[in-house]
């Protein structure tokens, strides 16, 4: 499901359209559309991939703001999410790597859960693609693939010692090789 802000709608939120920058600033404006600009000029200035603008100030609105939020059927909304992820780590990446047997073991769960599902590489951004491989540094795991509770590709998540900065938690318990309430690896 993708999101987008339901222009029909008489209201507002209080002070206008606003949205924080992750490690960045926060960008403010008196319409959607001339924030869904701002943020689309901020990240290509920053080299950043623009991605789904609108959609990521939906995101940060329909908490507080319902109302203006409306959900559409996208097919493509785990690729968009699998490169916004890529970037995400890529802008800062781990600093400590998990060994090689914690490696094996958790990409072992993670291609017999239900929530994996391959990842078409060849419809990602030749950028994305390229810091997907940069970001596999074993190469001992070409197949990659989106994990749909996580919200992660699951052959770089793996090799992180402590990925849970980078999964996305919105309304998922525990499963897995992750354990959200103590974030620790449970096939320690």
């Amino acid at each position: 499901m993708r999101l987008r802000i339901n222009r029909k709608h008489m209201s507002q939120p209080h002070g206008g359209w606003g949205y924080p920058v992750p490690d960045g600033p926060v960008l403010n404006a008196d319409t959607v559309d001339a924030l869904v600009e701002k943020l689309s000029d901020y990240r290509e200035a920053n080299g950043q991939p623009v991605g789904e603008p609108e959609h990521d100030i939906a995101k940060h609105h329909a908490a507080k703001w319902p109302w203006l939020i409306e959900e559409i059927e996208d097919a493509d909304v785990e690729l968009n999410e699998a490169e916004a992820w890529i970037h995400r780590v890529w802008r800062s990446p781990p600093l400590r790597q998990a060994e090689t047997r914690a490696r094996e073991e958790r990409f072992s769960q993670c291609l017999k859960c239900v929530h994996f599902e391959p990842l078409d590489t060849e419809s990602l951004t030749n950028e994305a693609a390229r810091r997907l491989l940069c970001l596999n540094p074993a190469k001992h795991r070409p197949e990659h693939g989106w994990c749909l509770l996580r919200g992660w590709i699951p052959s770089v998540a793996v090799q992180i010692q402590d990925p849970w900065e980078f999964a996305d938690w919105t309304g998922k318990d525990k499963a897995c090789w992750l354990d959200k309430e103590t974030k620790t690896d449970i096939t320690k």
